[in-house]
């Protein structure tokens, strides 16, 4: 009999999924019982589910045969297609909660309940769309959660600015990596009698759109001396970028715990109005305070024809530096016609031992 793609081991078939899409793998596993049982630990990997859901599930825990049909979905939004014992809560190791829902978030440690090792057994990153501050975080405990991704769901721009404290999640104590998009920093550190804010050892950091008061600074996300990653990126002429507080980052970004920094990436997106300009200077203070850099990455950023294929060009990097930026392109105008300038040409490039 000959052997088909369900037969095959499950490291081998690892590696076949990983080079299809989500969508092929789903299509496949409908094709046949055995081809869904084979497919299931990897479509069920990412599952997205609202608080009641959640809520829902957990009357099903003690039960594998059951399987509330809509409990989960996988993260492309189509419904659970698997044998009821093949619950997708077993092989979930990314969960999005995908509807705001400020009760659910205050009820203590519900979140914490909701998404233990229990009901979850291999879960390792959370994504939530959250209605509230991130209070609501320190109320819970979930100490085998690697990575945590926050969003407030308050619409950008609006006057729905929510803050966030690193302090929130003492309970996280496995937390790597942390994404914020569009939260508000204001906590003190209250020096190093009171211990660090965060006692975990945060490695990755994504900042989208967020923003802080002085005098706080950046640097308290690396109290540990652990971070290696950190992206920081604003869009649609975000105000911020405007602020003094901003430009002293750009100046002197996590001063005295630098050394850990291995990937920066600075960066601007849908920027019209208020474009930022990669300057000499700003590239030699990036390249000059970050001893132990591995990668820099610029993107959104604004410049010069000539700055950018006579001076970038042309500079010599011990690292990659991948750059991606917009060169003002301005027309050629007939003597006394006053032409409008082209739209800014688009400038990528890896710059990386150029000697």
């Amino acid at each position: 009999m000959p052997l088909s793609l369900a037969d095959l081991p499950p490291e081998v078939l690892e590696n076949i999924f990983a080079h299809l899409s989500r969508k092929d793998v789903k299509r496949l596993a409908l094709t046949s019982r055995a081809y869904r049982a084979s497919a299931a630990p990897y479509v069920m990997r990412q599952l997205r589910a609202s608080w009641g859901q959640l809520v829902a599930l957990q009357d099903f825990v003690g039960d594998p045969d059951l399987h509330p049909r809509g409990a989960l979905q996988d993260l492309a939004g189509n419904p659970d297609i698997y044998p009821r014992a093949a619950h997708p809560r077993l092989y979930c190791e990314r969960l999005s909660i995908c509807e705001p829902n400020a009760y659910y978030e205050y009820q203590q440690d519900t979140f914490g309940k909701l998404v233990a090792r229990a009901v979850f057994p291999r879960l390792k990153h959370v994504s939530v769309l959250s209605a509230s501050l991130s209070h609501w975080l320190k109320y819970n405990t979930c100490a085998h959660i690697q990575s945590v991704q926050i969003e407030n769901a308050a619409a950008a721009g609006g006057s729905g600015r929510k803050v966030f404290c690193l302090d929130h999640v003492r309970g996280f104590a496995a937390l790597a990596l942390l994404t914020l998009t569009r939260f508000h920093f204001d906590w003190l550190d209250l020096g190093p009698s009171h211990g660090p804010v965060f006692a975990g050892r945060l490695r990755d950091l994504a900042l989208h759109d967020c923003t802080w008061q002085y005098p706080f600074n950046l640097v308290q996300f690396n109290a540990q001396h652990s971070l290696r990653t950190l992206a920081i990126t604003y869009s649609h002429d975000h105000s911020f970028v405007l602020l003094e507080r901003f430009v002293d980052f750009l100046i002197d970004p996590l001063p005295q715990h630098l050394a850990s920094l291995r990937r920066l990436e600075v960066g601007f997106v849908d920027f019209r109005d208020t474009k930022k300009v990669l300057t000499l200077t700003l590239m030699a203070t990036f390249l000059r305070v970050f001893p132990g850099l591995d990668h820099l990455y610029l993107h959104g950023w604004h410049t010069t024809r000539t700055y950018a294929h006579v001076i970038l060009a042309q500079m010599t990097f011990d690292f990659p530096v991948d750059v991606d930026v917009e060169i003002e392109a301005p027309g050629p105008s007939p003597r006394g016609v006053s032409a409008a300038p082209r739209p800014p040409v688009r400038w990528k490039q890896r710059l990386y031992n150029r000697t």
